[in-house]
C-alpha cells in the first residue's frame, strides 16, 4: 500500500504518512485496532506490516520505508518482566572504628586552661583597679582645725596664673614635720638651720579658685625642746589648681611625714625617720635615713641610703612601678625583695640568693652584717639593688 500524496510505502494501521504527514485514510475512527505481538518472539511476515530483523525478534528501526534505517537507541533486550527485580551487589561499608578518648580529654584540658587564664586575668585586673587610685579626691575640711592658721594673701605674690607664699617657722632638730598635699609636686630638702622655710606655689585656675584653695599650717611646741610643724591643703579646693610645696628642714629632724594624692615626692638630705606615700607619682629619697616607710601606687621609687645610722625597719613598696635602691658601703640589714611580675637585679658586693618563680622573682639574704628588715615589693615592675664595695 502506498501514500497517495508522496508514494511512500505505508503499513497497516498507519493514519498518517511518515514521509509527508498526509492522512492515509485507512481509518476514520479514533480508536485504532491493536495488533498483539507474538509472545514467543517469532517473526511476523512483512505482509502483516510488522518489520523484523534478520537476527530474530522485533526490528527497532522506525524509519519510513525507502529511507535509511535509524540507529537503534537500545540494543536487543529481553522483554521487561515486572516480576524480575534488578540485582544490586550488597553494599560493603567499612566498620566504624572506635574513637579514641584522647580527643575529648585534650579538648577539656584546653577549655580548663583557657578558663584558668581568663580567671587569673580577671582577678589581676580587679586587684589593679582596686589599688589604682583615681585622680579625683574628697576635699579636705574647709575650715582650719584647732591651732591651725591659713597663709595670708596679704603677703602673697601674684603673677599671671600663680600665687606664691613664703614663710619661716621655728623647728628644732628633735622636732617633726608633716605635710598633706593633693595635687602638685612636693620637695623637701635638709639644711643646717634650726628653722623650716616653706614656699607654697598655687598654679592654674582663676584668681578666685586659687584664693579658695587654702593652705593651713600649725607650728606648736610639743615639749620645751621639741616642736612640730604641719601643713595641709584645705578650703574650697578646686581641681583646676595645683599646689606645689618647697620645704627646707633641719638635716637631723627626727620624723618627716609626707603624703599626697597626685604628686611626685622628693626628699633629700634628711637623716631621720621618714614616711612617704603618694597615689599617682614617683618618689625620690636620699640621706642617712634611720627608718623608712615608702609607698606609691602608680609610680617608681628611687632611694639612696647611706645606712650609717639605721635604727628601724625599711620598707619600699610600688604597685605599678619599679624600685631602685642604692645602699651605702656600711649599710647592714636583712633583705626580703619580691617582684610579683618583674625581675630582680642585684649589683655589687651582695651575696644574695635570687629565686626565679614561674612568674616573678624573689631575693633574700643578709646585707653586710645583717640587722633591721629591708622589705622591697613591686607588683608589676622590676627591683634593682646596688651596694658598692667598702673602701
Amino acid at each position: 500500500m502506498q501514500c497517495a500524496n508522496c508514494g511512500n510505502t505505508l503499513y497497516i494501521g498507519q493514519r498518517f504518512c511518515r514521509s509527508c504527514g498526509a492522512a492515509t485514510g485507512q481509518y476514520d475512527e479514533e480508536n485504532l485496532p491493536t495488533q498483539k505481538m507474538p509472545e514467543d518472539g517469532s517473526e511476523v511476515s512483512s505482509s502483516e506490516g510488522w518489520p523484523h530483523s534478520p537476527q530474530g525478534g522485533w526490528q527497532t528501526n522506525t524509519a519510513p520505508a525507502g529511507r535509511p534505517n535509524t540507529t537503534p537507541v537500545y540494543p536487543n533486550q529481553p522483554y521487561y518482566d515486572s516480576q524480575l527485580q534488578p540485582q544490586y551487589p550488597a553494599g560493603v561499608y567499612p566498620q566504624k572504628s572506635s574513637r579514641s578518648p584522647w580527643g575529648w580529654i585534650l579538648a577539656f584540658l584546653g577549655i580548663g586552661l583557657f578558663a584558668a587564664i581568663f580567671l587569673a586575668a580577671l582577678i589581676f585586673s580587679k586587684i589593679n583597679s582596686n589599688q589604682r587610685a583615681p585622680r579625683s579626691f574628697m576635699p579636705p575640711p574647709t575650715v582650719p582645725s584647732p591651732g591651725e592658721s591659713a597663709f595670708s594673701d596679704d603677703a602673697a605674690i601674684v603673677t599671671g596664673d600663680s600665687t606664691t607664699y613664703s614663710q619661716s617657722f621655728p623647728l628644732d632638730s628633735d622636732g617633726s614635720f608633716s605635710l598633706t598635699g593633693l595635687s602638685g609636686p612636693i620637695s623637701v630638702e635638709g639644711w643646717d638651720e634650726d628653722t623650716a622655710e616653706v614656699t607654697v606655689i598655687k598654679r592654674g585656675g582663676s584668681a578666685r579658685d586659687r584664693k579658695a584653695t587654702q593652705v593651713f599650717f600649725a607650728n606648736e611646741a610639743l615639749t620645751p625642746d621639741r616642736n612640730k610643724l604641719s601643713l595641709r591643703i584645705g578650703g574650697g579646693v578646686s581641681s583646676r589648681v595645683d599646689v606645689e610645696f618647697q620645704v627646707k628642714l633641719p638635716h637631723d629632724i627626727k620624723f618627716v611625714t609626707v603624703s599626697s594624692s597626685n604628686a611626685t615626692l622628693k626628699v633629700h638630705g634628711i637623716n631621720g625617720r621618714v614616711s612617704l606615700s603618694t597615689s599617682n607619682g614617683s618618689i625620690e629619697l636620699s640621706g642617712d635615713v634611720t627608718e623608712a616607710d615608702v609607698k606609691t601606687t602608680n609610680g617608681s621609687i628611687k632611694a639612696v641610703l647611706s645606712g650609717d645610722g639605721v635604727e628601724g625597719p625599711m620598707s619600699f613598696q610600688a604597685v605599678n612601678g619599679s624600685v631602685s635602691l642604692e645602699l651605702g658601703p656600711d649599710f647592714n640589714g636583712n633583705l626580703d625583695a619580691v617582684a610579683d611580675i618583674g625581675s630582680i637585679n642585684i649589683d655589687g658586693e651582695l651575696p644574695l640568693t635570687i629565686e626565679k618563680r614561674i612568674v616573678g622573682q624573689r631575693a633574700s639574704g643578709k646585707i653586710g652584717e645583717g640587722g633591721e628588715a629591708l622589705t622591697v615589693r613591686s607588683k608589676t615592675g622590676s627591683i634593682k639593688i646596688r651596694k658598692p664595695a667598702a673602701e
